[in-house]
C-alpha cells in the first residue's frame, strides 16, 4: 500500500511538473513584459502546488472512508456499528459533494472532514487558509492583468494620436512658402497687366527707362528671395533629416536595453522557479509522510489492488478536471493576446489609408494647381501676342516706311510663337513625366507594403504551428516518460527544451530583421520623395527663367514700336530705322543664344522621356488648334 501511494505521489509531482513546464512555455511564446513572470505567474504555480497536494490527501480520506464503510457492512451490526456506518457513509457523501464542487469548497470540506481525526495537528487549518488565499490570489491576478491591458491599449492610443498630430504639423509647415510664392505670381501678373495698359495708352514710353530699372531690381529681389528660400527650405530638411535619425537611434539603443532586461528577467524567473520546485518537493514529501502515517493505522484490512481498481476512474477524473482548468486558463489568455494583436494591426493599417489619402489628395490639388497656372500663363501670354500684332499691324498700315521691315518682324513674331508653343509642350510632356513616375513610386510602394504584410503573416503562422508541434510533441511522450524515467529519456526532454529556446532566437533575430527592413525601406522611401522635390524644383526654376526671358523680349518689341509710333507722329520724311532693325536683320545678338538655349532645354527632356511617347515636332499652328492641343493634354 505504501508503494501504491508513492508512485501516485510521483505521478502526481510529474504531472505538476509538466503543467507548469507547459504554462511557462505559453507565457515566453506569447511575449509578455518581464514583470509578469514574476508577479503573477510564480504565485499561480505555487497555489497549483497546493491544490494538488490537498487533492491528494482528500483521495487518501476517501480510501480510508470506504474501508470503514466496508468493514461496518461486513462485519456484525450492533448499535455501534449502526451509528459508526451512518457516520462514515454520511462523511462520504459529503466529502463527494464537496468534489462535485472543487475547488471552490475545497478548504471548508477538507477541515471538516479532516477536524475529528486530528484535533492537535496545525497543518489542516494552515492548508484551508492557503486555499482559500491562493483563489483569492488568482482572481485579483486576472483582474489586474486586465487593467494592464486597458493600460496598454490606452498608451497605444495615445501614441496614434500624438503620430496624428505630428503629421498634421509637417502637412502645415510647407504652406506658407507656397503662398508667398502665389503672392509673389499674382503681383507679377498685376505689374504686367499694368504695362499692358500702359502700353494701350501710349505712356509707356515715358517712363521706359524707369521701369526697366524698376524691373530689373523686381529681379535681382526675385532672384535674392528663391535663393533665400532654397536656403531656408535646405536648413529645415537637414534639421529634419537630423532628428528623425536621432530618434531612430534612440529607439534602437532603448529597444537593445528592453531585450537586455527581458534576458536578465528570464534568467531571474528560472532562477526562481528552481527554488519554488525545491519548495515544492519538501512540501510534497512533508505531506507523504503525514498520510503516510495516518494510513499506516488502517493498513490492516486494505488491499492494494481492490483500491486501485476501484478508485483508478475517480482519479483519472480529477486529474481531467485539473486539466481543464488549466486548459481554459491558457485558451482565455491567448484569445485575449489575439484580440489585443488583432486591434493594434486594425489600428496601423487605419493610419495607412488615412496617410496614403492624405498624401494622394496633395498631390492632386498639386498638380490642379500646376496646371490652371499654366493655363493662366498660356493665355496671357496668347493675349499678350494678339494685343502686339494688332497693334503692330495697324501702327504698319499707317506707315509705309517702315514695310521694308514687315517680313522680318513677322518671322521673329512666328519664331517667338513657335519657340513658346514648343516651351508650351515640353511643359506639359514632363507634367505627364512626373505623374507617371508618382504613379509608378505609389505602386511600388503599395507592393512592397503588401510583401511586408505577408511576410508578419508567415511568421505569426509560423510561431502558432511551432507551438502546436511542441505542444503536441510532449503531450504524445508524456506517457512514455511517465513509464520510463531513464537518463536516455531526460535527455531527449531536455534536447526538445533546447531546441525551442534556439527557434526563440530565431524567432527575435527575425523580428529584427523584419525592422531593419522598415527601416531601410523608410529611408528609401524619403530619399525618392527628395529626389522628386528637387527636380520639381529645378524644373519650376527653369520655366521661371524662359518666362522672364519672354517678358524682356516683348518689353523690347513694344519700347520698338513705340519708337516708330513717335518717329511717324513727328513728319520726319526720312525713312525712320529704330535701333533695333539693324540688330533684326543681322540675326539679332539676343536671337542666337536665346534659341540656343532652347534647343538644349528641349534635347534634355527627351533623353529623360525615352520611355513615354514623345511628342511630335512642333509646327506652326493657328491659336485656336494650340489651345485644343493643350486642352486634349491636360485631359490626358
Amino acid at each position: 500500500m505504501c508503494r501504491t501511494l508513492q508512485q501516485e505521489a510521483e505521478s502526481l509531482d510529474k504531472e505538476l511538473q509538466d503543467v507548469c513546464i507547459s504554462v511557462l512555455e505559453s507565457y515566453c511564446s506569447v511575449g509578455l513584459p518581464p514583470g509578469v513572470l514574476e508577479r503573477e505567474i510564480v504565485p499561480v504555480v505555487s497555489d497549483l502546488a497546493s491544490v494538488v497536494s490537498v487533492c491528494g490527501v482528500l483521495k487518501a480520506y476517501t480510501l480510508r472512508l470506504k474501508e470503514e464503510a466496508e468493514a461496518s457492512a461486513s462485519g456484525r451490526k450492533s448499535p455501534t456499528d449502526g451509528s459508526l456506518a451512518s457516520e462514515i457513509s454520511d462523511k462520504f457523501r459529503t466529502l463527494s459533494v464537496a468534489l462535485n464542487d472543487f475547488p471552490s469548497l475545497l478548504s471548508h470540506w477538507l477541515v471538516q472532514c479532516l477536524q475529528k481525526e486530528n484535533k492537535q495537528d496545525g497543518l489542516v487549518p494552515a492548508v484551508g487558509v492557503d486555499m482559500s488565499s491562493a483563489l483569492k490570489r488568482v482572481r485579483g491576478k486576472l483582474e489586474e492583468e486586465r487593467e494592464v491591458q486597458k493600460r496598454r491599449i490606452l498608451a497605444l492610443q495615445e501614441r496614434l494620436d500624438s503620430a496624428h498630430r505630428e503629421w498634421d504639423l509637417l502637412l502645415r509647415d510647407g504652406c506658407p512658402t507656397c503662398r508667398q510664392l502665389r503672392d509673389d505670381l499674382q503681383a507679377l501678373d498685376e505689374r504686367l497687366k499694368e504695362m499692358q495698359e500702359m502700353a494701350r495708352t501710349g505712356t509707356l514710353c515715358e517712363r521706359c527707362e524707369e521701369l526697366q530699372e524698376k524691373l530689373l531690381q523686381a529681379a535681382v529681389d526675385h532672384e535674392d528671395e528663391v535663393t533665400r528660400l532654397q536656403e531656408s527650405l535646405q536648413g529645415e530638411k537637414e534639421a529634419a533629416e537630423t532628428e528623425y535619425r536621432n530618434i531612430l537611434h534612440n529607439k534602437e539603443q532603448s529597444h537593445q536595453a528592453k531585450i537586455e532586461n527581458l534576458q536578465a528577467d528570464l534568467q531571474a524567473t528560472r532562477r526562481q522557479l528552481k527554488y519554488i520546485q525545491s519548495e515544492y518537493d519538501s512540501r510534497v514529501e512533508s505531506l507523504q509522510q503525514l498520510y503516510e502515517q495516518k494510513l499506516s493505522q488502517w493498513q490492516g484490512g486494505i488491499c492494494e489492488e481492490s483500491v486501485r481498481l476501484r478508485y483508478h476512474a475517480e482519479i483519472d477524473q480529477l486529474r481531467g478536471l485539473c486539466e481543464k482548468g488549466l486548459g481554459a486558463l491558457e485558451a482565455s489568455h491567448r484569445r485575449l493576446v489575439s484580440q489585443i494583436e488583432e486591434r493594434h494591426r486594425t489600428e496601423v493599417n487605419r493610419l495607412k489609408e488615412e496617410k496614403e489619402q492624405a498624401l494622394e489628395k496633395e498631390s492632386q490639388a498639386t498638380l490642379a494647381a500646376l496646371n490652371a497656372m499654366q493655363r493662366a500663363h498660356e493665355e496671357e501670354l496668347h493675349r499678350e501676342i494678339s494685343n502686339f500684332k494688332e497693334e503692330y499691324v495697324q501702327k504698319m498700315k499707317l506707315s509705309h516706311e517702315c514695310q521694308v521691315h514687315h517680313g522680318t518682324h513677322q518671322e521673329e513674331l512666328q519664331a517667338i510663337k513657335n519657340e513658346i508653343l514648343s516651351l508650351s509642350e515640353r511643359y506639359s510632356v514632363k507634367c505627364l513625366e512626373n505623374a507617371s513616375l508618382e504613379e509608378q513610386l505609389e505602386v511600388t510602394s503599395h507592393q512592397l507594403q503588401e510583401a511586408n504584410y505577408q511576410v508578419l503573416d508567415l511568421l505569426a503562422r509560423n510561431k502558432q504551428l511551432s507551438a502546436h508541434l511542441t505542444s503536441d510533441i510532449l503531450q504524445r511522450e508524456e506517457p512514455c516518460l511517465r513509464k520510463d524515467r531513464n537518463p536516455e529519456t531526460l535527455q531527449k526532454l531536455l534536447m526538445l527544451r533546447d531546441s525551442e529556446l534556439v527557434r526563440q532566437k530565431e524567432e527575435n533575430a527575425q523580428m529584427l530583421h523584419s525592422l531593419h527592413l522598415a527601416q531601410a525601406q523608410i529611408r528609401q522611401l524619403s530619399s525618392q520623395c527628395q529626389k522628386l522635390s528637387n527636380s520639381l524644383e529645378s524644373e519650376r526654376n527653369g520655366r521661371n527663367g524662359d518666362v522672364q526671358q519672354l517678358k524682356s523680349k516683348l518689353e523690347e518689341i513694344i519700347t520698338a514700336a513705340a519708337g516708330v509710333a513717335d518717329a511717324q507722329e513727328s513728319g520726319d520724311d526720312e525713312l525712320y530705322e529704330p535701333p533695333w532693325a539693324s540688330s533684326l536683320c543681322s540675326s539679332s545678338s539676343w536671337r542666337s543664344p536665346f534659341m540656343a538655349s532652347l534647343r538644349t532645354k528641349e534635347q534634355t527632356p527627351r533623353t529623360a522621356a525615352s520611355t513615354l511617347p514623345g511628342p511630335e515636332p512642333p509646327v506652326p499652328m493657328s491659336r485656336t488648334s494650340h489651345l485644343s492641343h493643350l486642352q486634349n493634354s491636360s485631359n490626358v
